[in-house]
């Protein structure tokens, strides 16, 4: 029986006493991942704890759970990111010996 995309969820568990975190998934990327790990170490970091036909669950270190928030950046931070990106793109052309076209954002270079 194949699950569907919402049926393919992943459940982490975690409190602040114990060290390690319970990964209950049925992702079947997130358990390959989590079983070539298991098969490339050494010290029993990831501890396999039960599996059905469905998913599995592993015991990983609390550590390795992160939420990561993208930066929001303000439109003039944005404006000035860009005129870096374009300064540096200008400087990387003009020390490779290159001279730029007048499109050359389009991909035009003079021969």
């Amino acid at each position: 029986m194949t699950l569907t995309l919402e049926e393919r969820e992943t459940i982490i568990l975690f409190n602040e006493k114990d060290n390690t975190a319970s990964v209950d998934t049925c992702n079947p990327a997130l358990i390959r991942k989590l079983d070539k790990q298991i098969a490339l170490q050494e010290n029993g970091t990831i501890v396999p704890v039960r599996e059905d036909e469905y998913g599995k669950r592993y015991l990983i270190p609390k550590s390795w759970v992160k939420v990561n928030i993208p930066p929001t950046y303000t439109p003039e931070q944005r404006a000035k990111m860009r005129e870096r990106g374009i300064a540096m793109r200008q400087a990387q052309l003009t020390t490779a010996g290159e001279e730029t076209a007048p499109n050359a954002a389009a991909g035009e270079r003079k021969a």
